[in-house]
């Protein structure tokens, strides 16, 4: 097996993958903590250094670059410095990108503060504001000529605005069009939006909010249960594929098509610093095999190695294919 997964992630540098979502500013402020405020009963943070890397969809497009294959990202931020930085840390990774400045929505930034390895603040700056009209429209007219030369499209759904109903409907419209698959790491609780998508990978928590079931890791018929709410959303929304990603216990394969198995990996047990970015890394993964023509078990083998590499880093890290061979 390991021959054919190392044949697989050979091939990821002849793929176009098109990346379209949310992109935000992460920014990791890394200090230390040795003593209590006397003002307060709070920790004094000292500063040490600042880093600043893409989030959000910024990160599974990392990743992709990361893995070796040809990229494309489209998306928003605001006309701010903050999204000429998003600007700046796309042209370093050497990727195609379109990002529609927005007047009204600021740039997303999200800062963490890191004293050793941990996270002991987080704070967001950012305003939920709906697409203008013209705004889903021109992101509409960028689309169409980059679907139509990408082997594979990712819709990373932070659930910020630009994935709105209209633009995500039209996506997938047009990926059925010319037969392209579309995978999809979704939010919210109603997937109607993801209608005829090819395959879209929640987490449980996600699946819970999607199928209104609570599905308890501690029940002797955990997997059961996700399969069952898998298939009550895939049926609901005619969507074909489901991959539900389950932390420490691994993920779940569930086809809308009945004659087709479900798979379930486990996960591999590992020291864990920090699970931020884990699900960008898989997306990023599965979305490069699936466009070179490997299975979805296959998939699912590699995107599963290259989380439990990532959660091993500290921050929004990304994944390489030496890494991956390494770790297989």
């Amino acid at each position: 097996m390991q021959e054919r997964l190392n044949s697989i992630l050979n091939r990821f540098s002849d793929v176009h993958v098109l990346c379209i979502g949310d992109i935000m500013l992460d920014c990791f402020i890394q200090g230390k903590v040795e003593r209590i405020s006397p003002e307060a009963p709070v920790p004094v943070f000292q500063f040490v250094q600042e880093k600043q890397m893409l989030g959000g969809a910024g990160n599974v497009v990392a990743n992709l670059c990361a893995l070796g294959c040809k990229t494309s990202f489209i998306g928003m931020v605001g006309n701010d410095d903050y999204g000429k930085q998003v600007a700046s840390l796309l042209e370093s990774l050497n990727t195609a990108f379109y990002l529609q400045k927005s007047e009204i929505r600021p740039t997303i930034v999200k800062t963490r503060f890191i004293a050793g390895n941990n996270h002991i603040l987080r704070f967001d700056k950012e305003k939920n504001i709906s697409l203008t009209s013209s705004e889903e429209e021109n992101l509409l007219t960028q689309l169409k000529p980059e679907i139509e030369k990408s082997d594979i499209i990712l819709l990373s759904d932070y659930a910020k605005g630009v994935l709105s109903e209209h633009v995500t409907k039209r996506i997938i419209q047009i990926c059925q069009k010319i037969n392209c698959k579309i995978l999809i790491d979704p939010k919210g609780t109603d997937y109607s939006k993801y209608t005829g998508s090819f395959l879209i990978k929640p987490n449980r928590k996600e699946l819970e909010q999607a199928s209104g079931r609570i599905l308890d890791s501690s029940n002797p018929n955990f997997l059961e249960e996700v399969g069952n709410a898998a298939r009550q959303v895939l049926n609901k929304f005619s969507i074909q594929n489901m991959i539900v990603t389950l932390s420490e216990k691994g993920m779940l394969y569930v086809p809308q098509d009945l004659s087709k198995e479900q798979i379930y990996l486990s996960t591999y047990a590992r020291e864990v610093f920090d699970v931020s970015g884990a699900g960008d890394t898989s997306l990023a993964t599965l979305g490069a095999a699936l466009a070179v023509g490997a299975d979805i078990r296959d998939a699912m083998e590699l995107a599963n190695t290259a989380s439990g590499i990532v959660v091993g880093k500290l921050g929004t890290a990304t994944v390489s294919v030496d890494e991956i061979k390494k770790s297989l």
